[in-house]
């Protein structure tokens, strides 16, 4: 092949493939198999709740924490188990703490992820229990399961405004609702 018929294929070559392009900035590109749960970012702040014991779906972490059993719900909170007899442990409530997926304590304080903030819970009181404390954008926001990055037709740009990922759930649930 002489020197112009290289040139020429090597254009050709070139041509075709500039029209083959990657955007994820589509709306309709979407690879993953989940679609993210949102909140306001002004309700997230007042998201932290103590509500009635509920059943366990889909469990996380587990923390000991002087005779209670603390179990992540992943994504909702974590619920509070008295376990000072083992072989009747009994749920005692549910902590809401929207986006929530880790949780640790020091003495009678609870420290756990709410969505991209950190939040501290008071423990002292069974009865009493209550957020003392938040600082806001800790957390990078939360990745679908499995994925490395948010698919960027839900990237900040591509959602409503002023929404932070709490969750994700499976489109085949989404569509079931």
């Amino acid at each position: 092949m002489n020197q112009m018929n290289k040139f020429f294929v090597l254009l050709i070559l070139c041509i075709n493939f500039s029209g083959c392009s990657y955007n994820d900035s589509e709306p309709y590109y979407n690879t993953s198999e989940y679609v993210p749960i949102l909140l306001k970012s002004e309700d997230l702040a007042h998201s932290v709740q103590k509500i009635n014991a509920r059943s366990l779906n889909n469990h996380g972490k587990i923390l000991w924490m002087g005779n209670y059993l603390l179990i992540v719900e992943q994504y909702e909170g974590f619920h509070v188990v008295d376990n000072s007899q083992p072989a009747n442990p009994q749920t005692i409530c549910f902590v809401r703490v929207p986006g929530c997926i880790d949780l640790t304590s020091k003495n009678a304080v609870v420290y756990a992820d709410n969505a991209v903030d950190l939040v501290a819970i008071d423990m002292s009181d069974i009865n009493n229990i209550h957020e003392t404390s938040r600082v806001p954008n800790v957390f990078p926001e939360l990745l679908p399961p499995g994925e490395e990055q948010i698919p960027n037709i839900f990237s900040k740009t591509n959602r409503p405004a002023n929404t932070v990922i709490v969750g994700w759930k499976s489109k085949e649930v989404q569509n079931e609702e």
